[in-house]
């Protein structure tokens, strides 16, 4: 049960960053913010 909480719990933080990063780059409307995103959400 333990082990399936940590591997909810990391995807679930990684979704977050990731959607705060869209959000943040429909406010900002920078292309910088963007390509950042990008990457991160390439990023293993």
């Amino acid at each position: 049960m333990s082990d399936g909480k940590i591997s909810y719990d990391e995807p679930l933080e990684t979704l977050a960053n990731i959607l705060e990063a869209i959000i943040d780059t429909i406010l900002y409307g920078s292309t910088g913010v963007k390509t950042q995103t990008f990457s991160f959400a390439t990023a293993p």
